[in-house]
């Protein structure tokens, strides 16, 4: 069955929060977090982030696809 969002690997739910500050709503999180933002911008993450600069990449990223709309 589908895993709650507390009972998530703690780096997916940081993850969520980081897109969250960004205004992106999360939307699946089957086998990965699926994000989508107002405009229409549609971002993925990791379910279990690997590495430790993988959620500042994360950001990183959101930052960029908000900056092109």
């Amino acid at each position: 069955g589908a895993v709650g969002i507390n009972r998530m690997h703690r780096k997916a739910r940081a993850a969520i929060k980081v897109a969250q500050r960004h205004g992106f709503v999360l939307v699946r999180w089957k086998h990965h977090l699926v994000f989508r933002h107002p405009s229409g911008v549609t971002a993925v993450a990791g379910k279990s982030p690997s590495d430790r600069r993988e959620l500042l990449n994360f950001e990183s990223d959101l930052k960029k696809m908000l900056d092109r709309i």
